[in-house]
């Protein structure tokens, strides 16, 4: 994620905004909580976790799991 993109994205979450990031990396979803310097704390799974920025891209719409898909 660019840096514009993440200062609006984590000023939006100030604002009371609902916000969800997808990691790239391990491809999975959750929602923004706070926002650190390079660091975006998302609530995915019941726990809460820290991902790097740079592994982050913002997700629209809620039509996505906030993990990936299971093979059950």
């Amino acid at each position: 994620m660019k840096r514009e993109e993440f200062e609006l994205l984590c000023h939006a979450v100030k604002s009371g905004d609902a916000k969800f990031v997808e990691n790239m990396k391990w491809r999975y979803t959750g929602k923004v909580v706070a926002c650190k310097t390079d660091e975006v704390k998302v609530e995915a799974f019941g726990h809460r976790f820290g991902w790097p920025v740079e592994f982050c891209r913002e997700k629209k719409g809620n039509d996505f799991p906030l993990g990936p898909p299971s093979d059950k």
